[in-house]
């Protein structure tokens, strides 16, 4: 009876310590070289919807002039900050193409 108990108790400990034993995954790494780039290219895009959609509700009176000079200039230094990033994975060769910011 012993001998069974402790068979399924180092069987068990075997089990819950299998994970540990494994070589450590990069799971934040990018393996795709190209995924830094995706990742900037979608924050611009995203800041400047922002500053579109700062600008149509302060037209539309939704928030105030105070609120709309504060947000459209955090989101336009948001973009700015992306576009240089973008420009330094580029190598500094101007502006990307393939986005159409309008």
């Amino acid at each position: 009876m012993i001998t069974v108990f402790v068979v399924i108790a180092v069987a068990t400990a075997l089990f819950c310590l299998a994970p540990l034993r494994r070589p450590v995954q990069r799971w934040l790494a990018d393996t795709d070289p190209d995924a830094a780039r995706r990742r900037l290219e979608a924050e611009k895009e995203s800041f400047l919807r922002a500053i579109k959609d700062v600008e149509f509700e302060h037209a539309s009176g939704k928030i105030n002039s105070q609120d709309y000079e504060r947000l459209k200039r955090f989101y336009t230094m948001r973009a700015a900050e992306a576009m240089a990033e973008l420009d330094k994975l580029a190598g500094g060769q101007g502006p990307t193409t393939g986005t159409g910011a309008s």
